[in-house]
């Protein structure tokens, strides 16, 4: 944007637009309706409650004990129902049932959760939840915890062996109400296991299939040149379908200019069906496309989104995909999201509807998030507003 005169201020905004629907949504109300007094309300309808104190971090050889910590650093609901909620702040992972009003710590890190290689202790933290949000009951559900070594010390031991420590993982058959860990068992047919290091920038577990997880992270240069060998490409995923037993390396088509994304790759309605989008390619020609897979990744299948070439400027755009998951006559929806356009196919990417512009009278907005309500798909738009 064009610099302000003297005197006028930016501010930063996000704006919630839907797409099916006319003007702005409206803001969300008081979902807590001060049912406990733990909870704070905030202007705009918000409300604010605190989990319990840190416990103490485990006693391990220095430098491995993890930094102190107390902000959370990780959410997620369990199931299908709002009300039951895990949090971590790295140590620790508490878990309400009441919407916040109480907590309980259902996992520490304990003292033997530290890799050792060549003497130098390499202390974890909890990094990412993974949960299917599948239609059981809150108490059936599956969860997983991706345990990540401390960043400081994987780099020491990637520079000095070429390998980052191996990704521990504890997995709860409860909703996280108890957990145990899970212990690798690498054969022939599937060597691998996820070393990282740094937090995974994705791992998910799909509703369709509670054992499948779905791992992407940074790993030293060995293993990455492992993996360059085994698939020919330098992006991959790790594909595990017995709970982070085994673990398979998958090729994928390609690779978000930002590897942070979320929604960059999702599971889809099918057992073993992925969906991944992003730009595609041809005598230095972009086009906007999604692959499709209905084998884990194994195999793709390229759809272009639109016939029109994007400038190679816009290759570097994030994209983002949404997908209808809820029951119903739009149960399957699927939606592109990029500053180049939003896209909707109902019919599997057989046919694109572009959706209209939204239009903001005092400047453009980039689509930064997506996702569907009854059917109705929503879009969350983030810019500078002049002020």
């Amino acid at each position: 944007m064009a610099d302000l005169p003297r005197g006028r201020r930016r501010r930063a905004v996000v704006a919630l637009a839907s797409l099916a629907g006319v003007g702005i949504a409206p803001a969300a109300g008081n979902a807590a309706g001060g049912q406990c007094s733990a909870i704070q309300t905030a202007p705009g309808g918000w409300t604010a409650t605190a989990p319990p104190a840190t416990p103490s971090a485990p006693a391990l050889p220095a430098p491995a004990a993890p930094p102190a910590s107390s902000a959370i650093v990780m959410t997620a609901v369990v199931g299908q129902d709002p009300s039951v909620m895990l949090a971590t702040d790295g140590v620790a992972v508490f878990r309400t049932t009441d919407g916040g009003c109480n907590w309980q710590t259902t996992f520490t890190v304990g003292p033997s959760d530290y890799y050792n290689e060549g003497g130098a202790a390499v202390a974890y933290f909890v990094s990412n939840f993974a949960t299917s949000h599948d239609s059981r009951p809150a108490n059936k559900q599956d969860v997983y915890l991706a345990l990540t070594p401390n960043p400081v010390n994987a780099f020491t031991l990637a520079t000095l062996f070429g390998a980052a420590p191996p990704e521990l993982i504890e997995v709860s058959h409860d909703g996280g109400q108890t957990f145990t860990s899970v212990t690798p068992k690498p054969t022939m047919a599937n060597p691998f296991v996820p070393q990282c290091l740094s937090a995974p920038y994705y791992f998910v577990a799909p509703p369709t299939d509670a054992k499948t997880l779905y791992l992407m992270c940074a790993g030293g240069v060995a293993q990455a040149a492992v993996q360059h060998r085994a698939t020919g490409e330098s992006w991959v995923t790790y594909r595990s379908t017995d709970g982070g037993v085994t673990w398979t390396v998958l090729a994928l088509p390609a690779s978000p200019p930002n590897p942070t994304l979320v929604n960059w790759l999702v599971p889809g309605t099918q057992r073993n069906e992925l969906w991944l989008a992003g730009h595609w390619e041809s005598n230095q020609t972009y086009y906007l496309s999604v692959w499709h897979s209905h084998d884990g990744g194994t195999t793709w299948t390229r759809l272009q989104v639109d016939p029109t070439p994007v400038p190679s400027s816009g290759a570097v755009h994030d994209v983002e995909l949404a997908l209808d998951t809820s029951p119903g006559r739009g149960f399957g929806q699927l939606a592109v999201y990029t500053v180049e356009g939003i896209y909707l196919t109902s019919d599997a990417g057989k046919h694109w509807l572009r959706q209209r512009p939204v239009k903001f009278t005092n400047g453009s907005r980039v689509p930064t998030a997506a996702f569907f309500l009854h059917h109705n798909l929503h879009v969350l738009f983030a810019g500078q507003i002049d002020c």
